[in-house]
């Protein structure tokens, strides 16, 4: 049992089964209601090779972050203490190659091989990330920010060419790419602030290290006025969008972001930034569920 609670831990389990969903919710709900879609087991698929490799990059992460872990999240370290650093990166580069190959299959029914590029540039970025970009301010949080958005896009990447009669799907697809990249970019500033003790130990770089505090707060709420901004264009000037959706989100979705607003000038200690770490991901988890509503 104890095994089995480090593996989940390393391979932050309710983090993968909520990109699993994220990818499944944008096929069922935006590529599925178009004919001609591929049929669901390629999409299954595609879901499981990007959790296989959202796996494997919070293995090589942690692979990396053990000296950090152990000041900022000593609850969390696996690395060393569950299991021995050779072991996590055989189970790294297994799962990497897995998530490739269950991803080809619906690239050769696609026809279009150039598509792969999607798993490849993931893969890359989670490798470069966790050794050397973490520690950098602006490129660390928008490489996460971006393998975000591309989790979006990549069941798009298979299916946009058979939802070009229904210009309201393609326009919630592009939304949701937007709107990821940007609310994902909020939380790992956030998370850089939260976690800047052991940041500093490790020399890292990160923005509110390398700029300060107070700027990192204030691009934190610049951001957000960018997705409430984004937000209000996408519902209210998007013909045929339900009204259940437009209402919905929002009261969960714009009404919470104005709380963080809020509450980020506030923020001073830990618990303080780990509230809005927690508030931010609980705004883009409901995010996802409201397209139930599509």
């Amino acid at each position: 049992m104890q095994s089995l609670k480090a593996i989940a831990t390393l391979i932050r389990l309710p983090n993968v089964i909520f990109i699993g969903l994220t990818q499944w919710l944008v096929y069922v709900k935006i590529i599925a209601p178009n004919q001609e879609v591929a049929p669901i087991n390629y999409y299954l698929l595609l879901t499981l090779s990007t959790v296989c490799i959202a796996a494997a990059g919070y293995i090589i992460n942690d692979y990396f972050d053990v000296k950090i872990d152990e000041i900022n999240k000593p609850y969390r370290v696996t690395v060393e203490l569950d299991f021995k650093r050779r072991w996590v990166m055989i189970s790294h580069i297994s799962l990497s190659i897995i998530g490739l190959a269950l991803a080809w299959p619906i690239t050769k029914w696609n026809g279009h091989l150039t598509k792969y590029w999607v798993q490849l540039l993931s893969i890359f970025i989670l490798l470069i990330y966790s050794a050397k970009w973490k520690r950098q301010a602006f490129i660390g949080n928008i490489s996460i920010a971006l393998l975000t958005g591309l989790c979006v896009y990549s069941v798009g990447n298979y299916g946009s060419s058979y939802i070009t009669n229904s210009e309201v799907l393609k326009r919630y697809l592009y939304f949701y790419i937007v709107f990821a990249f940007f609310i994902t970019w909020v939380r790992e500033i956030i998370k850089d602030l939260e976690d800047i003790k052991g940041d500093e130990a490790d020399n890292c770089r990160t923005m509110p290290i390398v700029f300060g505090i107070n700027f990192s707060k204030r691009l934190v709420m610049i951001l957000l006025i960018i997705c409430i901004l984004i937000s209000i264009y996408f519902l209210f000037f998007t013909r045929g969008i339900n009204i259940n959706f437009k209402a919905s989100y929002l009261v969960l979705i714009i009404l919470p972001m104005l709380f963080g607003m809020y509450k980020t000038p506030k923020a001073i200690k830990h618990d303080d930034y780990k509230f809005l770490s927690r508030l931010i991901k609980i705004i883009t988890f409901v995010g996802i569920l409201l397209m139930l509503w599509i």
